[in-house]
């Protein structure tokens, strides 16, 4: 069986990004937002199938797909 996925878009709401980023990113640094416990496991975008099945058979807390910048 073939399961295919599709990304179709976010919405990000009433975020307002020049304020809401800077205020995030103070509240990680002085260790109030706990971003990196939350962080199952990692992984690049070409094993975003990896991360996908690891989310659906509840192996996963919480994915982070990246994208490596390669210059």
């Amino acid at each position: 069986m073939v399961r295919a996925r599709r990304i179709l878009g976010s919405i990000m709401g009433l975020t307002r990004l020049g304020v809401d980023i800077p205020r995030l990113i103070g509240l990680y640094r002085a260790k109030r937002l706990k971003l990196d416990e939350s962080m199952t496991a990692r992984y690049p975008f070409e094993q975003i199938n990896d991360a996908i099945d690891a989310g659906e058979q509840d192996d996963a807390l919480r994915n982070v797909v990246f994208i490596s910048s390669r210059l």
